[in-house]
């Protein structure tokens, strides 16, 4: 018999100050950036299994991740938070704030 329960959320904000091609600064792709967020956070098991953590690196990489390879999209990432990964107990999931600044180079 499975048993079903409900998971408590655990706040994450996510900051940065982001150097980005001004072609690229826009309200688009700002919030496929934010949809990128979501969709980790609804993919992230409760407690973060099998690991307990959320990688602070892997949360760096999805902010860059809709540059892709080129390298003239996002230029720079600064003042990214959290600094450390973040943990969860065992009945937690994330959900994250964001407060990311873009500006157009």
């Amino acid at each position: 018999m499975a048993v079903a329960s409900s998971a408590a959320n655990l706040e994450i904000a996510i900051g940065a100050t982001i150097r980005v091609q001004k072609e690229y600064n826009t309200a688009a792709f700002q919030a496929q950036v934010s949809a990128d967020y979501a969709a980790f956070a609804a993919a992230t098991p409760i407690g973060a299994e099998p690991l307990g953590i959320v990688s602070r690196e892997r949360l760096m990489q999805i902010l860059t991740f809709r540059a892709g390879l080129n390298p003239s999209v996002i230029y720079d990432v600064a003042d990214f938070t959290p600094a450390a990964d973040v943990a969860l107990a065992y009945y937690q999931v994330p959900i994250f704030t964001l407060t990311l600044t873009w500006i157009s180079t």
